[in-house]
């Protein structure tokens, strides 16, 4: 028992003395200061030389386990690599960002438009012309639209035709027009209208159906006109009040000249009419009932005139035979009892 206890003291000597001496190695070692240390079991002195010191950002020790597989398991190490991190300067941008000046507008898709036909809509109507390039005109002339794609008419001078084609879209295509060679004062209206005949791409008709407008590629009006013959649903129209003679049938054909005079009528509330023939007056008596209108014995003065009065003995000769009245797109009508035009009378 005596001797057990003696060797457990000699060997917790042995062992403080081997701690002491290894807290001494590493204080000598860590402090490096004194690299030489005695080993405690033979008293001889050993050099220590420690390893050099690496960084860890630099090197790192990987490994690799082999667990279950053949080789007899444990791990296997990997040779040490060395891996450098390089930082990557930041790199502005070379301009800032400039906003457009000009603000996004998207695009509007075209309408989708309809393939365009010809139209029979001008077909049988006929038109007074009214202005040419926005200018009043001095002298009478006339647009008639035949079936069959035929225009044609009466000029300040002379008497014209041709081909043309309207459209469903409210297009319109005037051929060249033929006319005859004639000379008079207005001819320079009547080369104006066969110009907006040939510049005209669109028609324009009105809503009551009675005016008529050529139109140019840009919108532009050229030419109007007032219908020529009877308006669409208008009967029985009012000849009250005072209107200027425009045309006359004489030999068949409604004739708009009416020489150096301007002759007129005037139809009274009370019945009366007064007219100015262009060298005599006359006056009478009327009735009008709906489309119906009759004239009385007309009283007539006997001047004897040295100016042409061309529509003088005509008028008086047609006011017997008058019979029925019909509104046209210029003013009014009178007829005989077929319907034949006798007298124009526009405001």
């Amino acid at each position: 028992m005596r001797v057990a206890w003696t060797v457990l003291a000699l060997g917790m000597f042995a062992s403080g003395a081997a701690m002491a001496d290894g807290l001494e190695c590493q204080a000598n070692i860590l402090y490096g200061n004194n690299p030489t240390v005695r080993d405690v079991a033979t008293g001889a002195s050993v050099t220590i030389v420690p390893e050099p010191y690496l960084r860890r950002t630099q090197v790192f020790q990987d490994y690799t386990f082999n667990i279950g597989g053949g080789g007899g398991g444990g791990y296997t190490p990997i040779p040490t690599t060395a891996t450098t991190y390089e930082s990557v300067p930041h790199t502005p941008p070379a301009l800032p960002y400039t906003p457009p000046t000009t603000p996004y507008t998207p695009e509007i898709p075209e309408p989708p438009t309809m393939p365009a036909t010809p139209s029979t809509f001008l077909d049988g109507t006929s038109w007074r012309l009214q202005t040419v390039n926005g200018m009043a005109v001095t002298a009478p002339a006339t647009l008639n639209f035949e079936s069959g794609g035929r225009y044609g008419g009466r000029a300040a001078c002379n008497v014209y035709g041709g081909d043309v084609t309207a459209f469903t879209n409210f297009a319109i295509n005037f051929g060249g027009a033929i006319s005859t060679r004639r000379a008079c004062p207005q001819l320079s209206e009547e080369q104006a209208l066969f110009s907006a005949y040939q510049a005209a791409t669109d028609f324009r008709p009105g809503r009551e159906g009675d005016t008529l407008a050529l139109l140019d590629a840009g919108g532009a009006t050229l030419a109007t006109f007032v219908r020529d013959g009877d308006v669409p649903g208008q009967t029985g129209a009012s000849i009250v009040g005072a209107w200027s003679v425009a045309g006359v049938l004489i030999d068949g054909v409604l004739d708009t000249d009416s020489g150096f005079g301007a002759p007129s009528m005037e139809f009274l509330e009370s019945g009366q009419f007064i007219g100015s023939l262009g060298c005599n007056n006359a006056q009478g008596s009327y009735t009008q009932s709906g489309d119906s209108l009759t004239f009385g014995t007309a009283a007539v003065t006997a001047r004897q005139c040295f100016v042409p009065a061309p529509f003088e003995g005509p008028i008086l000769g047609h006011l017997p035979n008058i019979r029925m009245v019909q509104a046209i797109g210029s003013g009014i009508s009178l007829r005989n009892a077929n319907g034949t035009e006798l007298i124009r009378l526009t405001r």
